[in-house]
């Protein structure tokens, strides 16, 4: 695995899972809202095609990436990020929390760093001076908290904004950990709280977002099914107790015969980034996370899929899925990447 080092911007345009689990026979907490906006990922709107065809379209990258670029100590092993940035309407600017990792240790053993950025528009970013945490004797950095000495146990995770909680003390909410997170809280991103002593089970891939659908607090958590990466769902009305962990989205065979042939595909295309390894018997197709957001009245999902070529090594690129409840998933242009991969010497650094 490759890890990237700047991060970048993706502009949208709006225009089973199998990978998925079991349907569910119960109904949905999506109703079709008539008279609201609808948008047509899926046909449970349609009640009929005739003469058209759905295309999905590809993200476009935006020129000017990547946004962000490692440029202090505390940066230059990788930066690297699992939120989305938050709109904050009292300071009137974005904030991104991402985690910094650098090549020497500080005073207390640390490599690992969460830390902030922020902007107006979202597309410059500057890294203001926090002043709460000491990087090698100074507390001149941008360090919102500090990690472990590993892999960041008491590290924060999936920075969100809560403005509407009653509680001043929660206006911020995360998980503290990597695998097998603590729900904690904030009164302004950067004093955390931990909330309860109860884990999330998960592994080190995870998102947590708002849903104001369903006015509950979505996690999409890494698990492993039939030995492969795969995610489930956990959801939660108070942020303290969440519900058991059930799997959503997993690669199932059709997904396997889809990864060799884009594998094939990659590999044949001069212009890729090729892995180190390439072992045709350990081809192996794998969830590696997925990001899920509601949008005009449903779920949109950001599935990962990771094509093991081999030695621990391989490629991933995107994919868009869909949902009504969260639970049953459907695919979207049959697999094909919605973000793919960049090419090589075109400027990207998103290649592998």
């Amino acid at each position: 695995m490759r890890f990237s080092l700047p991060i970048a911007l993706i502009i949208f345009s709006t225009v089973s899972c199998p990978l998925s689990a079991e349907p569910r026979d119960e109904p949905g907490i999506i109703v079709l809202n008539i008279g609201a906006k609808q948008l047509f990922v899926d046909d449970y709107a349609v009640d009929e095609l005739r003469g058209v065809r759905r295309t999905m379209h590809q993200v476009r990258k935006w020129l000017g990436n990547p946004v962000l670029r490692p440029e202090h100590p505390w940066e230059q092993n990788r930066i690297a990020t699992r939120d989305a940035p938050l709109w904050n309407p009292v300071e009137r600017r974005w904030e991104y929390y991402y985690f910094a990792h650098a090549n020497k240790s500080d005073n207390e053993g640390r490599r690992s760093y969460t830390c902030l950025a922020v902007s107006k528009d979202g597309l410059k970013w500057e890294k203001p001076i926090v002043g709460l945490y000491e990087y090698q004797g100074s507390k001149k950095n941008n360090i919102a908290k500090p990690g472990s000495q590993t892999r960041g146990d008491i590290s924060l995770f999936h920075t969100i904004s809560d403005l509407n909680d009653p509680d001043p003390n929660r206006c911020y909410k995360g998980f503290i950990g990597e695998r097998n997170p603590l729900p904690a809280s904030s009164p302004d991103g950067l004093k955390w709280s931990v909330l309860s002593d109860k884990r999330i089970p998960s592994g080190e891939a995870s998102y947590l977002v708002y849903d104001d659908l369903g006015k509950q607090y979505v996690a999409t958590l890494r698990h492993k099914h039939e030995n492969r990466r795969a995610v489930t769902l956990s959801t939660s009305k108070d942020f303290i107790h969440w519900t058991s962990p059930v799997l959503i989205c997993y690669a199932n065979e059709r997904d396997q015969q889809r990864g060799r042939h884009w594998l094939q595909r990659h590999l044949d295309d001069t212009t890729k980034q090729k892995p180190f390894y390439n072992v045709p018997a350990e081809y192996d197709t794998q969830v590696y996370a997925m990001g899920v957001f509601p949008y005009e009245g449903l779920y949109v999902g950001l599935p990962t899929m990771f094509y093991h070529t081999g030695h621990n090594d391989g490629l991933s690129d995107v994919t868009l899925s869909v949902s009504r409840d969260l639970r049953s998933w459907k695919r979207v242009g049959d697999g094909k990447p919605f973000i793919p991969l960049s090419s090589t010497g075109d400027g990207f650094y998103d290649t592998a």
